[in-house]
């Protein structure tokens, strides 16, 4: 079984036609959310308390923001 990345940092991006993947440019919001502390700023500033699927507010934001950028158009997409 193979073992998830934890930081983009640990990830080796090669730009040639044989390796070309859709959405690589997620590596790069990735990235930009994890160095500007995205996650931590947003479990401070959002308050869902009381509410139906508050829970982990930070991890469900940015799985929004990635999917909003890799294409998705609806909440129902993610």
């Amino acid at each position: 079984m193979s073992k998830p990345y934890h930081t983009p940092d640990a990830i080796e991006v090669t730009f040639d036609d044989e390796n070309l993947v859709a959405n690589a440019g997620l590596l790069l919001v990735s990235t930009l959310a994890q160095r500007l502390g995205l996650d931590a700023l947003i479990s401070e500033r959002v308050d869902l308390t009381g509410r139906v699927g508050g829970a982990n507010k930070a991890s469900k934001s940015l799985t929004l923001i990635h999917a909003m950028v890799a294409g998705a158009s609806h909440i129902d997409h993610v």
